[in-house]
């Protein structure tokens, strides 16, 4: 069978917002499991930053890679990954309901309008459905 864009074979029916929410779910998981750690670093660059020692010479860290390496020696390899299982439920729920409810709802509004849908309604639905995974988050 040929595979189409969205990974459904050509000719099948839409795809299920299951697969949809479970596909764009394990992407995010992945996304956020890889970058963690620099995203740790940076938050903690962010925070040395406004601390009550902004002298240069006080500064522990030095940059993005500079903070990784000095956790790894000083907290070991795990402490990269705090944080990881609320940023898991976060992305989780709000990637899958993000993606899985922009394809269905897309979907309903090409079923009703010949042309398909308008980039003013693609944004709309863009914005309706990143609200509706931000309260579910």
């Amino acid at each position: 069978r040929a595979w189409g864009v969205r990974g459904a074979a050509m000719g099948d029916p839409a795809v299920s917002f299951l697969h949809s929410f479970g596909v764009s779910a394990a992407a995010a998981l992945f996304a956020e499991t890889l970058t963690l750690p620099l995203d740790t670093a940076k938050v903690r660059l962010q925070l040395q930053a406004i601390g009550p020692r902004r002298k240069r010479l006080a500064l522990k860290y030095r940059g993005p890679f500079h903070t990784v390496r000095t956790m790894v020696v000083e907290e070991g390899v795990r402490s990269l990954f705090n944080g990881l299982v609320p940023g898991l439920h976060r992305q989780f729920l709000f990637t899958g309901i993000r993606l899985g409810l922009y394809d269905k709802l897309k979907e309903g509004m090409n079923a009703k309008r010949e042309g398909g849908t308008t980039l003013g309604q693609r944004i709309s639905l863009a914005v309706l459905t990143s609200a509706i995974g931000i309260a579910a988050a």
